[in-house]
């Protein structure tokens, strides 16, 4: 368990637990005593769970320095992403190679990480698509 978040994990549910029977029984352990096994390992276990669901629902997130870096790595030539950032809000505006804002492309905008990926994409299909209209 030597992660800091498990810890301050443990701890956040060891309080409640220990808070929740005081306030039903009345009673508190006594301070700075570690609490004993067999209440101390069900909280650890269910730490474990804790982690174990937080890291599965983080598995396969792309961080948005991944998809920055993506973007300008595989956006096509002339083509921009733009990140707007403000107190309470963010959004992304892609631009193609004429400067043409492209308000449309398909996108759920729930994440700017998913929202950037989107947005190449779409430049990739529409850049695709107008080589192939010109002959290229």
């Amino acid at each position: 368990m030597g992660k800091p978040i498990d810890l301050e994990v443990r701890k956040v549910v060891t309080e409640a637990l220990v808070s929740m029977v005081s306030g039903v029984t009345g009673l508190t352990p006594p301070s700075g005593q570690p609490l004993p096994d067999f209440i101390q390992a069900p909280v650890d276990r269910a730490v474990e769970r804790i982690r174990a669901l937080l890291c599965e629902q983080l598995e396969g997130t792309v961080p948005l320095y991944e998809a920055v870096e993506r973007a300008c790595g595989e956006l096509p030539d002339g083509w921009s992403v733009l990140l707007n950032m403000e107190r309470g809000s963010g959004c992304v505006e892609l631009y193609d190679s004429n400067g043409v804002q492209i308000d449309d492309f398909p996108s759920d905008h729930e994440r700017l990480d998913y929202t950037i990926n989107d947005a190449i994409e779409h430049s990739l299909t529409a850049a695709n698509s107008a080589d192939v209209g010109q002959g290229e």
